[in-house]
């Protein structure tokens, strides 16, 4: 593979639910085993099937409200909302992106360096809640794990949250285990 993109789909309330092939290519990618698609491709003159990984591909989806169940079960949902009118924040610098380049190229020499290491753990979260939040969890507890402290105890912290449903005001149903 040439290229390991990062998709940024934005606005993903207004167009995303009604997009099937869309849908299709993002679910297909939970696991490594069924991370692929089949789409026929012009080869030689001739059409012919072809296997695309989709895999090695971190995808952030951005938009209000909820998409469909299948995708929701894959992700890991982080709740944003809109500013107060009585908070202030900072503007984000124009050249934002200038800025982040050196904290790109650490974080990437940081995930090659630790590859290996990452890889080779067994750390994984409880087994409360459903399957694949477990799942979804287990790499951010091993990159958890070679960070150190504080990020142990805040991806514990946010898969016992996580595991309870949403319409329980009890306590988690696991305990943070990391």
């Amino acid at each position: 593979m040439g290229w390991r993109p990062t998709l940024l789909l934005d606005e993903a309330d207004t167009w995303m639910k009604s997009n099937e092939e869309l849908t299709g290519i993002l679910n297909s990618g939970h696991t490594r085993r069924t991370a692929r698609i089949i789409r026929v491709v012009e080869v030689k003159g001739e059409l012919t099937p072809v296997a695309f990984s989709t895999w090695c591909c971190p995808i952030a989806i951005a938009g209000i409200g909820t998409q469909r169940d299948t995708l929701m079960s894959r992700s890991i949902i982080i709740g944003l909302r809109r500013k107060l009118p009585d908070e202030t924040v900072a503007r984000l610098p124009f050249d934002l992106h200038r800025q982040l380049a050196r904290i790109r190229r650490q974080a990437a020499r940081w995930a090659a360096d630790n590859a290996l290491r990452i890889g080779a753990m067994e750390i994984e979260p409880p087994a409360c809640g459903n399957d694949r939040l477990q799942d979804n969890f287990t790499p951010l507890a091993r990159i958890a794990a070679a960070l150190g402290e504080p990020w142990p105890d805040r991806v514990s912290s946010a898969y016992a949250a996580k595991a309870l449903p949403e319409d329980d005001d009890s306590e988690p149903a696991c305990e943070c285990w990391m």
